[in-house]
C-alpha cells in the first residue's frame, strides 16, 4: 500500500539529488541493461513510467530526462481534462485518464483534481448543429451531456453574458487537475515501485540494430533495452533524428499564451471549466484565482530550425500583450467582472502540435520496439493516463489493444516530416482545434505537395474553363505561400 503524498512533500531539488547518486553508480558501469527506456519525465513521460511499474514491470524501467522530472512545459499545462473529443478512440482514452485522476484523489493525493464540469458555448447556428452532433455522438460514447438554452445559462451562469449565446453544453465528467502536481505524485509512485529515474541525461543516438532498437548513447554512458518510448515533447522530433533510420514524429511547438489573476472572491464559488468555442477562448479557476486562454489564429512557431535547445526549460518566452489582447476582449465580453480582478502574469509557453490536430502514439514503423506517444495539441492533461496505459499494453501485448488509425505515428508520410511544412501547417492547427467541424473540412496550408501527374493539367483545363465562363481563377493557386513548400 503506497503511502499518501502531496507534492509539498517533496521538491525539485529532493529528486535531483536522488538522481544524481543513480548517476553516480551508473558511470561507473560500462553499459546499464533495462528492458523499457522512457525519454522523457513530463507528464506523459511519467504517466507511461507509471503504467509499467502498475503492470509490475517498474524493475524493468528507465525514465530519463535531459533536466528534472516535469521540468519542460508541464508545469505551465492549462490542466483541462475533458473527455469528449473529435475521435471516439480519444475519448476512450480520456476515460481512462479520468479513472486514474480520480484514483489518486480518493487515495488522498494532492493532483488539484476538481470534478468541476465543462461548459461549452455556441454563438453561431453551425456550432448549434456541430453541437447536437456531439450530443448525439456522446450517447454512443456513453458520455452524459446536458443541452441547456441561453435562458438555462443565463440563470445557472448569471456572472456570463448570454446575449450573444444561441446554446450550450454541460459535461459533468469533465475537470481540471494541477499538471504539475500530478507528474510529481506519478514519479513518486514509480520509484516506489522500483522504476529507475534519471534527471539530467542527455540522449545523443538512438541504437539500432537489424531494423530494431537495442539501445542509446546518453551523456552517462550506453544503455541496452528491448524497447524505447519517444515522449519527449518538444524533443521528440529532434530525438526521432537520432536513430538510423530515421523516426518521423511530425511535431512543431508554437506560442500559446494564458494569462493568471490574482486571487479573487469571484474564483470561490463552484465554477465550470468554461469554453467559448467560437470566440476560441477558455477559462477555469486555479489557486484562487482565474487561468485565462485561447488558441489563436495564425500561431506563431517556435524553435524555427527544428531544434529546442538541450537542458531548456520554458521559464518564460517572451509574452506578446498585442498577440494575446484578441483573446483577452474576447474573454471580457463573456466574463464582464473579470474587469475588476488583478491581472497577476501573462504567461507564454511552447504547445506541440501535430499536422492534422490529432495525437502522435504508436509504433514507428521505421524501426521496430520504438514507440512514440507526442504530439497532444495542447490536450497533454486528458491524454497522459489513458495513452500511458495505452503504451504499456501495447508495449507488453505486442499489439495495441484497440484500433488508432487517426492516431498511429504511421498515418504520417516522410512530406509530413519537413520542417517548412511543419512550420507553414502549425500556424493553422491551433485555430483548427476550435472551428466548426464542417464536413469534408480541409487544411489551407501546405497544400501541393504531393500530386498526380495529371494536376497541372487539369489545372490548366480549369483555368481555360473559368475563364470562358467568367470565373475568377482560385486564390490558393498562386497562394504565396503554398509556392514555397512546393519549392521545397
Amino acid at each position: 500500500m503506497l503511502k499518501k503524498i502531496s507534492a509539498s512533500q517533496f521538491s525539485g531539488k529532493d529528486l535531483m539529488t536522488i538522481s544524481h547518486r543513480k548517476t553516480k553508480r551508473l558511470l561507473t558501469s560500462s553499459a546499464m541493461k533495462k528492458k523499457y527506456v522512457i525519454c522523457g519525465a513530463g507528464l506523459q513521460g511519467t504517466a507511461v513510467a507509471h503504467a509499467f511499474s502498475l503492470m509490475g514491470l517498474g524493475k524493468d524501467t528507465l525514465l530519463l530526462d535531459q533536466g528534472r522530472v516535469g521540468g519542460g512545459t508541464t508545469k505551465y499545462a492549462a490542466g483541462f481534462v475533458g473527455v469528449y473529443k473529435q475521435t471516439p478512440v480519444e475519448s476512450m482514452l480520456v476515460k481512462e485518464s479520468l479513472a486514474l485522476y480520480r484514483k489518486l484523489h480518493d487515495e488522498g493525493h494532492d493532483i488539484g483534481w476538481n470534478q468541476c464540469g465543462s461548459l461549452l458555448l455556441a454563438q453561431t447556428r453551425d456550432r448549434v448543429t456541430a453541437f447536437r452532433r456531439m450530443k448525439a455522438a456522446a450517447v454512443q460514447r456513453d458520455i452524459h451531456c446536458e443541452w441547456l438554452q441561453p435562458e438555462a445559462i443565463e440563470k445557472r451562469y448569471p456572472y456570463l453574458a448570454t446575449k450573444d449565446v444561441l446554446a450550450g453544453i454541460f459535461i459533468p465528467e469533465d475537470g481540471t487537475i494541477l499538471p504539475e502536481k500530478l507528474c510529481n505524485v506519478l514519479v513518486h509512485q514509480c520509484k516506489a515501485n522500483g522504476v529507475t529515474v534519471v534527471e539530467n541525461c542527455n540522449v545523443s543516438s538512438i541504437l539500432c540494430k537489424a531494423g530494431k532498437v537495442v539501445g542509446a548513447e546518453t551523456s552517462i554512458g550506453r544503455i541496452d533495452c528491448d524497447y524505447l518510448i519517444n515522449c519527449a515533447g518538444l524533443w521528440a522530433r529532434a530525438l526521432g533524428k537520432q536513430s538510423r533510420p530515421v523516426v518521423r514524429v511530425p511535431v512543431q511547438a508554437c506560442q500559446h499564451h494564458h494569462l493568471v489573476t490574482k486571487q479573487t472572491e469571484l474564483a470561490t464559488n463552484p465554477m465550470p471549466a468554461i469554453r467559448d468555442m467560437d470566440a476560441s477562448v477558455y477559462l477555469r479557476v486555479r489557486d484562487g484565482g482565474f487561468l485565462i486562454g485561447g488558441l489563436e489564429p495564425n500561431a506563431k512557431p517556435v524553435f524555427e530550425d527544428g531544434t529546442p535547445p538541450a537542458n531548456w526549460e520554458p521559464k518564460f518566452l517572451e509574452p506578446d500583450w498585442d498577440y494575446f489582447t484578441p483573446s483577452l476582449e474576447k474573454a471580457l465580453k463573456r466574463f464582464p467582472a473579470l474587469r475588476d480582478v488583478m491581472l497577476e502574469r501573462l504567461v507564454c509557453g511552447p504547445e506541440t502540435f501535430a499536422p492534422d490536430g490529432k495525437w502522435v502514439v504508436g509504433e514507428a514503423p521505421e524501426v521496430d520496439n520504438y514507440f512514440v506517444a507526442a504530439g497532444m495539441n495542447t490536450m497533454g492533461s486528458s491524454s497522459a493516463g489513458g495513452v500511458g496505459k495505452l503504451i504499456a499494453q501495447w508495449v507488453v501485448e505486442g499489439r495495441a489493444p484497440y484500433p488508432l488509425y487517426a492516431l498511429d505515428v504511421q498515418r504520417f508520410l516522410p512530406l509530413h516530416n519537413n520542417r517548412k511544412f511543419l512550420l507553414a501547417r502549425a500556424k493553422e492547427v491551433p485555430s483548427w482545434m476550435n472551428q466548426v467541424p464542417y464536413p469534408f473540412n480541409e487544411f489551407r496550408s501546405g497544400r501541393k505537395l504531393r500530386m498526380s501527374p495529371l494536376y497541372a493539367r487539369l489545372r490548366d483545363a480549369g483555368a481555360v474553363f473559368g475563364q470562358v465562363m467568367g470565373f475568377e481563377r482560385a486564390s490558393w493557386y498562386e497562394s504565396e505561400e503554398n509556392g514555397k513548400i512546393l519549392k521545397t
